[in-house]
């Protein structure tokens, strides 16, 4: 088959799926090919040999039954650098960018220590260390899946990282300028309405943050005081409908200063904290 017949098909496939990105399919043959899209596009008459035609359909039929794309492709981009992420983290999400933009403002202040909690993939902790070398980033999580994982990033990126297993700050043992996390928000009795390729394919550990969605906000506010240097700050990414009750939490425990950053939707998404 040639790549024009190829493209067709892949086209005709994704007719049916909803939440992908106009380019997706077109992406795809290029991952698959290892070729750029002016390739693609350049050199139709290209025939494809029958081994890259079946790992084509593979990929298809997975992305039919609703795996997301990430998990196919066992990358996804964050930052500008690919990471490498399967089932046993979540797929770093493009909001969470936003997380990275306001600590790399406030470590360029000045030479700060980092601690991230649920590092998941890695990827905003290896990003915050590649991104502002005058940093110390370490980062915890209770999953070692979800440890070897972002290892491996650390390793493919030429990061200093320092990794360990932690539930919360139970092994953690030094004091830090920044705290963040990206807990999961999501109230245990809507998890059923997030999409399937969510739901079905994405770490419920990472996901499911109790009744009312603020569990592990609550325990990292609770005990992170503790670890939080004096002019420290709390950095969480939150849920669309979060920030009031985390800014209540958060003035019981003493933090008079709160902002609020807005994500591309204009919804609310990064809670900075501090005293």
């Amino acid at each position: 088959m040639k790549i024009q017949d190829i493209r067709k098909m892949i086209q005709e496939v994704y007719k049916d799926i909803s939440d992908a990105s106009p380019l997706e399919g077109d992406r795809l043959l290029c991952d698959i090919l290892d070729c750029d899209l002016s390739t693609l596009y350049s050199y139709p008459e290209q025939v494809i040999d029958k081994e890259k035609i079946e790992i084509i359909k593979d990929c298809l039929q997975k992305r039919k039954i609703g795996m997301p794309y990430a998990y196919i492709m066992k990358k996804q981009f964050f930052y500008g650098r690919s990471f490498y992420v399967d089932q046993r983290v979540l797929i770093p999400r493009p909001e969470t960018e936003l997380s990275v933009i306001e600590i790399c403002k406030l470590i360029n202040e000045s030479k700060s220590k980092v601690l991230e909690i649920g590092v998941g993939s890695g990827a905003v902790a290896i990003t915050l260390d590649l991104e502002t070398p005058n940093s110390i980033v370490h980062g915890v999580d209770i999953s070692e899946d979800a440890l070897n994982i972002a290892r491996k990033n650390n390793k493919i990126l030429s990061g200093n990282v320092t990794f360990w297993k932690s539930d919360l700050f139970y092994d953690v043992e030094e004091t830090y300028d920044i705290i963040y996390s990206n807990p999961p928000y999501i109230e245990s009795d809507t998890l059923m309405e997030l999409s399937p390729s969510v739901i079905q394919y994405e770490p419920r550990l990472a996901l499911d943050g109790g009744i009312d969605g603020l569990d592990f906000y609550r325990k990292i506010i609770e005990d992170g005081t503790f670890f939080l240097n004096k002019d420290g700050y709390f950095i969480f990414e939150i849920g669309y409908n979060q920030s009031e009750r985390i800014r209540t939490i958060l003035c019981h425990r003493g933090f008079s200063h709160i902002k609020i950053i807005k994500d591309y939707q204009g919804y609310d998404r990064v809670l900075i904290a501090w005293r």
